[in-house]
């Protein structure tokens, strides 16, 4: 039952066009709280999302963009026409 209810939610909101991460994050939400009590399922969801954003790896995406940005600031003002 509960598998039915976490695949089902999730490929319904995906069928409406909800980005991905949404439709995982309200599917498992949605499954949890029909099998635990609200309060624990909600803690349980926000302590593996702050973990799951917690992660070294993550910082590579704001440093690329920052390499980025001022990589293009760099070659716009150094650039004669």
């Amino acid at each position: 039952m509960t598998s039915v209810v976490l695949f089902g939610v999730f490929f319904i909101l995906l069928l409406i066009n909800v980005p991905i991460a949404v439709s995982i994050i309200v599917a498992t939400l949605a499954t949890m709280l029909l099998t635990i009590d609200t309060l624990p399922a909600l803690t349980t969801l926000a302590q593996r999302l702050a973990v799951g954003v917690d992660s070294f790896a993550l910082l590579a995406i704001p440093f690329f963009c920052l390499i980025w940005i001022s990589d293009g600031a760099r070659w716009d003002c150094c650039q004669t026409d």
